[in-house]
């Protein structure tokens, strides 16, 4: 009996083994539901008047799979648009540097690109809140630099530190700068690069991009972000959970998460990006302090809601 016993149980074990798994694969991000849109987008900003020395790229993905921790962290039910979902007629992306320099005074403008995505009536479940995953990313050339104003002795210096201190030296001079743009109620801009430091002390997370490829004297930056359809209500705009892991087929898997709410559940996704350093203010003269309203809100009216600019 006990033979037999032992048998079923081999038997058993083998059988559970040798069955595929039924679980519920965690966050998986893919492009694939999105490429339409993407390709559209790469042929928008191909055909807009983007100096040479500069490359935009803005990317579309969704999350697929159990994202109930992605709920968890952001306290919302989320859905993940597709290209099915979006309103075609209401969406695009262009080069943006007339409406970037009408918001900003820039020291050196490098460049600046938008994007909006209208979903269609109806298609996010009432409840749910429209999610997307965005990535931005600007690769610019060390000619390019030096044309705008960056020094050559500052170029010469990013193109020859190692990896790790490049990006460490580039985000204590550059960062973006996040402007809610019909925000309800209001939200005051906020520093992105400032949030994730705050949360990674040590090293930047790989939603963080960069690289600088110094044979081909390009520097390319870019950050990975979830940004949802929606106001925040009295909380910070920004969220980060650093425990999750986003799996995907043809990259690394990355882990930690970060969520932008975009300020306003209104059915559009939308969020320009640009690149420059920004004119220090000049100081009233006769004030021995306090701070000046009038950029945040000419920034607003212009609709910028990210920036990335030269911190002085």
């Amino acid at each position: 009996m006990r033979k037999l016993q032992l048998f079923i149980t081999v038997v058993l074990l083998l059988f559970v083994f040798a069955v595929p798994s039924f679980a519920v694969q965690g966050p998986t991000y893919s492009e694939d539901n999105l490429a339409l849109v993407n390709a559209s987008v790469v042929s928008e900003l191909a055909s807009a008047d983007i100096p040479e020395g500069i490359e935009v790229n803005v990317e579309f993905g969704e999350i697929t799979g159990d994202i109930t921790s992605l709920d968890a962290a952001v306290g919302k039910e989320l859905q993940f648009v597709n290209q099915l979902n979006i309103d075609a007629l209401n969406s695009g992306a262009k080069w943006a540097e007339e409406e970037a320099e009408e918001a900003m005074n820039f020291e050196t403008f490098l460049g600046a690109a938008g994007f909006h995505l209208g979903l269609n009536d109806g298609d996010v479940a009432d409840g749910k809140t429209g999610a997307v995953v965005t990535t931005l990313e600007m690769t610019l050339s060390k000619a390019f630099l030096i044309e705008q104003g960056v020094s050559q002795a500052e170029a010469d210096e990013l193109f020859a530190a190692d990896p790790v201190e490049a990006q460490a030296k580039f985000f204590d001079e550059f960062t973006y700068f996040k402007i809610f743009d019909g925000a309800d109620p209001e939200i005051n801009p906020k520093d992105i690069v400032e949030f994730v430091k705050s949360k990674y002390t040590d090293a930047f997370p790989g939603f963080v991009e960069f690289e600088v490829d110094s044979a081909a004297e390009t520097v390319t930056v870019g950050i990975r972000y979830i940004l949802l359809d929606e106001a925040p209500g009295e909380g910070e705009p920004f969220v980060i959970d650093k425990n999750t892991v986003i799996y995907e087929d043809s990259e690394d898997d990355v882990q930690g998460v970060l969520f932008i709410f975009d300020g306003n559940k209104n059915n559009e996704l939308r969020d320009p990006v640009s690149l420059g350093s920004e004119a220090p203010a000049p100081t009233p003269s006769g004030s021995s302090g306090g701070c000046s309203t009038g950029l945040p809100l000419m920034l607003a009216l212009f609709g910028l809601p990210i920036l990335f600019y030269r911190k002085r």
